[in-house]
């Protein structure tokens, strides 16, 4: 099919940005599966003070938006006001992005185009902490549920030991509430799983180096960075219907990328939690997939530790080993239900 006079020059600039994602993105264009979706030449149009070398870069990096993103081009008009005022460097890196999204295995961890805003350790560290956490969860699962097979006058087993120093001694309850807290459990950690163990994951950047279009569904205008907090996702129950659901979908933000701005004593005296990126991964998750809390620390544990009871930082919340533990030997229906108890118990495998 002919292609626009704009089109044409969009494919120009695009080979000028990428070598080769012009003609790649000629293919796409001149597929009949996606005519439809090609803007009308008024999508492209930019404002006259635009120079001509550039007004071709950016209509190189709509169409990349289009054919390497899988927007729709009812898209293209916010896109193309957001970034006609980008230099040729920001307008590469976009497009680099969008081709490296197309081209990446559809399984395991995918950086999603946000990721242009990061460097390349970042890069890094955010697949190989999450392929941590895939891996080590799926151990941590398996443990748990072989590890209650072995009770019973049965040697205790290594898991279940494990087991039991983060969520707490069988004993301590009636036999009915045992087997209720067991089912929390083992719910909870299959949860995890699922969505570590058994999903492609797709991961946005939301940190504060964020500037550019958002890659989420539906969502047009420049991308908004996640403020404190480390990560986010979708509990299962509630992925919006616009998320492609064979994939699993999670956003980090800044606080991800700077687990080693301090060591741990320094973050324990300032009252910060330890952060181990994939055991604190794993925290995050479980508060968005499990429903799990930062638990307040029952009023009993302050007569042995009354440094506890502090309001300000995070001192009557249940973080740190020691926290974790207490509630494991006195409230084990709380230890069920604190992120961080979660975070240790997935540790322990880490470093078995």
């Amino acid at each position: 099919m002919a292609l626009s006079a704009l089109v044409e020059n969009g494919i120009a600039g695009a080979n000028a940005l990428v070598p080769n994602s012009g003609m790649k993105i000629r293919t796409w264009a001149t597929s009949a599966a996606n005519a439809a979706n090609l803007p009308a030449d008024a999508d492209l149009t930019l404002p006259a003070a635009v120079a001509a070398a550039k007004a071709s870069s950016i209509r190189g990096v709509l169409l990349g938006y289009l054919a390497f993103g899988g927007r729709k081009k009812g898209d293209v008009a916010t896109f193309r006001d957001l970034i006609k005022g980008w230099e040729n460097a920001d307008l590469k890196a976009e497009l680099k992005a969008y081709q490296d999204f197309s081209q990446a295995q559809k399984q395991g961890v995918i950086l999603m185009p946000s990721f242009r805003y990061t460097n390349s350790l970042e890069k890094q560290n955010a697949k190989s902490v999450l392929e941590t956490a895939r891996t080590v969860m799926m151990k941590a699962y398996l443990a748990a549920v072989f590890g209650n097979g072995r009770q019973g006058g049965q040697p205790e087993c290594k898991e279940y030991a494990q087991m039991k120093e983060w969520f707490g001694q069988d004993g301590n309850l009636p036999a009915p509430v045992n087997r209720r807290r067991y089912a929390v459990l083992i719910g909870n950690l299959k949860s995890l799983t699922d969505v570590l163990g058994t999903k492609p994951i797709r991961v946005y950047y939301r940190g504060k180096k964020i500037k550019g279009p958002s890659d989420k569904p539906n969502e047009h205008d420049a991308a908004e960075e996640l403020g404190d907090a480390y990560g986010s996702a979708f509990r299962l129950s509630s992925i919006p219907a616009e998320y492609d659901k064979t994939y699993s979908h999670l956003t980090l933000g800044t606080p991800f990328f700077k687990t080693g701005a301090m060591d741990a004593a320094a973050r324990k005296d300032a009252g910060e939690p330890e952060l181990r990126p994939a055991g604190t991964l794993v925290h995050e998750l479980s508060h968005n997939i499990c429903d799990t809390q930062d638990v307040e620390m029952p009023p009993a544990s302050f007569a042995a530790h009354p440094d506890w009871q502090k309001e300000d930082g995070h001192g009557a919340k249940a973080y740190f080993e020691e926290k974790c533990h207490w509630l494991a030997q006195n409230a084990p229906e709380l230890a069920i239900n604190n992120a961080d108890s979660y975070d240790f118990y997935f540790e322990s495998f880490k470093a078995a």
